[in-house]
């Protein structure tokens, strides 16, 4: 499996995190952990499905994945290949008309969405051309034309504090901090960005846990649990598991995701 990143232009950066590219020669399974991001995935070569209850579900052409809690199993055929648009927390909402929170947990073709039905010739454009820069170069143009709203500065600063805090935080105490009500805010946040300010925040500590582990920091489960801010190794276990389909000791002895 190789990948290849590209990072938006100057004008998308508000709004884009990255653009990578998915390519297989061989059949490939992987294990897509929660993230912070939006994914609209467009597969212009190959075929690319998802393992749910132990069948497997083909994936459109296009598909906008919302944000989550739990892991995703995604399979990839021989010589596939696949442009992802990741956005910024938050910057997806600049592009789609639909409350975000419709997504959570879903990944939904790309032709359902106002203003997106001609994603087909999109990805046979992308077939046609010649290199990744210029496929990177080619999406983005599309996507200036799918911007409705500027970036939302007072989530921009929440997200801000959640990821600075690693998403140990307080979202009552967070709210009072950007003089707004936590019942607005977390309308808001959910509606702009995908999810609960709650499960954000689980998701951002999480993978601050995963990202960041060595077996050195860990000498017992009680310590990891305690050094995110876990005050009960039970809860930490549950929401890990939850996270990411295995327990911390199986995942960390076999981890194999992105």
């Amino acid at each position: 499996m190789d990948f290849q990143r590209h990072l938006p232009s100057p004008d998308l950066k508000p709004f884009l995190k990255d653009i990578l590219f998915v390519e297989t020669e061989a059949a490939t399974h992987n294990l897509i952990l929660p993230d912070t991001s939006l994914v609209l995935a467009i597969r212009y070569k190959g075929r690319v499905s998802q393992t749910i209850d132990n069948l497997d579900q083909s994936l459109d052409l296009a598909t906008l994945s919302g944000l989550r809690n739990s892991p995703r199993h995604i399979n990839y055929s021989t010589n596939s290949a696949n442009l992802l648009i990741r956005f910024e927390p938050g910057g997806a909402a600049a592009f789609f008309t639909e409350p975000l929170q419709e997504f959570f947990q879903e990944s939904v073709p790309a032709i359902d969405l106002k203003g997106y039905s001609n994603m087909p010739s999109i990805a046979a454009q992308l077939a046609e051309t010649t290199t990744n820069t210029e496929r990177a170069q080619s999406i983005q143009q599309f996507l200036r034309t799918k911007i409705r709203t500027p970036p939302d500065r007072l989530l921009h600063s929440a997200i801000a504090s959640i990821q600075q805090a690693k998403g140990a935080i307080s979202i009552g105490n967070l709210a009072k901090q950007l003089y707004i009500s936590q019942d607005a805010f977390e309308k808001r946040f959910r509606k702009n960005v995908g999810m609960t300010a709650k499960h954000f925040a689980s998701v951002v500590r999480l993978r601050h846990i995963i990202d960041t582990y060595t077996p050195e920091k860990a000498h017992t489960l009680t310590h990891l649990a305690h050094s995110a801010g876990y005050f009960d190794q039970a809860h930490f276990t549950h929401d890990f598991q939850r996270f990411t389909g295995q327990s911390p000791r199986q995942f960390f002895a076999t981890a194999n995701y992105w």
